[in-house]
């Protein structure tokens, strides 16, 4: 089983797979503060053992430099508390 969360300004898109491509779970929900909308997406998640691996779609600008103390972290966006 694979994740994929789709993380937009607007709304979060959060959906489960398997290794054949079909969707098993899938859950949209609005963008409101960084702890409500995380914590929404791990409730979602953590009803699926054995997740192999997570792929985000993030809104950005996005720290892609591995040295950098604050790598994959969202930098400065115009999304206010984020």
């Amino acid at each position: 089983m694979f994740a994929g969360i789709e993380a937009g300004g607007t709304k979060w898109v959060v959906a489960v797979g398997d290794a054949l491509n079909h969707i098993v779970a899938l859950e949209r929900f609005p963008t409101t503060t960084p702890e409500e909308t995380i914590q929404r997406a791990m409730v979602f998640l953590r009803q699926f053992s054995g997740l192999r691996a997570i792929g985000v779609a993030s809104f950005g600008p996005i720290d892609l430099h591995a040295d950098s103390p604050t790598y994959g972290f969202i930098t400065t966006t115009p999304k206010p508390g984020w």
